[in-house]
């Protein structure tokens, strides 16, 4: 039996601008066996760590300094559940349909009969080790790690491991939606092309599936129903509110080509906008190889103090502003307000450069951040993690100035005649 769908993620009365939807034709035979008793999935099954509906969950904590996560190890058991999300950080709440969540995933077993879903927002999923297989109602992706793939709010999926055990990072937001961001000078070109999105090719299962379970993500809980078919029964669709995958190495980065030291905004790949003009709820910012070229410039990140939370994570190298302790498959973050910038060792080699430093390429490195102006709270299980660095601040111990007060005669004078105009 062929059927007509439709999924929207805007109101119906959205403008053209905003307004995003998709049709599926599927093939769905009607069947008297499919189940549809839901029940609730306790959090501990698929989850490290769920919020709780209170405005301040005893098992999220406001972090106020500067925490790292060395990595998160792949588990040499096996994983039966059927997804495996640690839950470090969150900013609000889903059923607020306002806010974010960040995730870190390890699995070694792919999804068998089941497929999950989630009603509270959009997944960005960004690998770090292993590909991931994922087929969709659209389509399948193949997503390595190097790419990213964004899955929207209520598209079911299952993900499975053709390189066995597989780690990476997931973003996940609520009340919003991911669009490549506002280029401003730069003009058309520049940053993430829109042609090098990838979206999948319609491919479907008419198959009988016994048992098929569907596991529902709502208000921060998670739901199952089963049925006999599976959901990937859709042989041809179209509109704009789709799954789709990127490859960061296509990413085109901006830099200064004379003086000073760029905002990490120039290395925007997607952002997820708020209501107020300029500010985002969350951005995916990329640090891939590109070259330094500034002179009578610090030229690794500053120091600095930031209204916005940056959740840090590390594909494959280094990262420039820190020269150990930071591995792939890590995590850092640097909540609102708290200073931070390059550690001791990267400080002091850029220094002895000094003026001299020629042009110096950045290679054999990919870092990202997810950058918001939300506040997090961290999950007990992150602030107890084995792996959990909690000698992080010690990176900066050491640090001296190298500040001088020796000026130049004609500097003097200079310094002496503007005092003398002011009186």
């Amino acid at each position: 039996m062929e059927s007509k769908n439709a999924s929207r993620s805007s109101d119906f009365p959205a403008g053209g601008g905003t307004n995003r939807d998709s049709g599926t034709i599927s093939l769905r035979r009607l069947s008297p066996e499919l189940s549809l008793s839901i029940r609730t999935v306790p959090s501990s099954v698929l989850t490290a760590s769920t919020p709780s509906r209170s405005p301040a969950p005893p098992s999220l904590h406001p972090e106020n300094s500067t925490s790292a996560a060395g990595y998160i190890a792949l588990s040499h058991r096996l994983l039966t559940n059927r997804l495996n999300l640690e839950f470090p950080v969150t900013g609000s709440f889903s059923y607020l349909r306002h806010g974010f969540a960040i995730h870190m995933y390890a699995a070694n077993k792919s999804m068998d009969n089941c497929a999950l879903c989630s009603a509270d927002g959009d997944f960005l999923i960004v690998p770090q080790e292993g590909r991931l297989w994922i087929t969709t109602e659209f389509g399948k992706l193949q997503v390595s790690p190097g790419e990213t793939v964004v899955l929207p709010q209520g598209v079911r999926f299952v993900v499975d491991l053709p390189d066995g055990p597989s780690r990476g990072y997931v973003a996940e937001i609520f009340g919003t939606h991911f669009q490549l961001p506002d280029l401003g000078p730069i003009g058309g070109n520049g940053l993430a092309s829109p042609r090098d999105f990838l979206v999948p090719v319609a491919w479907f299962d008419q198959g009988s599936h016994p048992g098929y379970v569907i596991v529902q993500k709502f208000g921060g809980e998670l739901f199952t129903a089963k049925q006999d078919f599976s959901p990937f029964n859709v042989a041809a669709w179209h509109g704009n509110y789709v799954p789709y995958k990127y490859d960061l190495s296509k990413f085109c980065p901006y830099n200064t080509v004379l003086i000073d030291h760029g905002d990490p905004s120039i290395n925007t790949v997607l952002t997820a906008p708020t209501d107020k003009p300029g500010v985002a709820l969350l951005d995916f910012v990329v640090f891939p190889p590109r070259w330094l070229v500034a002179e009578h410039t610090f030229r690794p990140p500053y120091y600095h103090r930031n209204c916005m939370s940056e959740f840090m994570g590390l594909i494959y190298g280094g990262y420039e502003a820190k020269a150990d302790g930071f591995l792939p498959g890590g995590a850092s973050l640097h909540s609102c307000m708290t200073p931070h910038g390059p550690d001791t060792k990267t400080y002091e080699a850029t220094i002895a450069l000094g003026n001299e430093a020629g042009p110096h390429r950045i290679a054999n490195t990919l870092a990202f951040m997810f950058e918001s102006c939300l506040i997090p709270r961290v999950c007990q299980w992150a602030l107890e993690s084995p792996y959990m660095d909690h000698d992080y601040y010690q990176c900066w111990i050491g640090l001296k100035s190298h500040f001088t007060c020796e000026l130049g005669e004609e500097r003097k004078r200079d310094l002496q005649n503007g005092l003398k105009e002011k009186k």
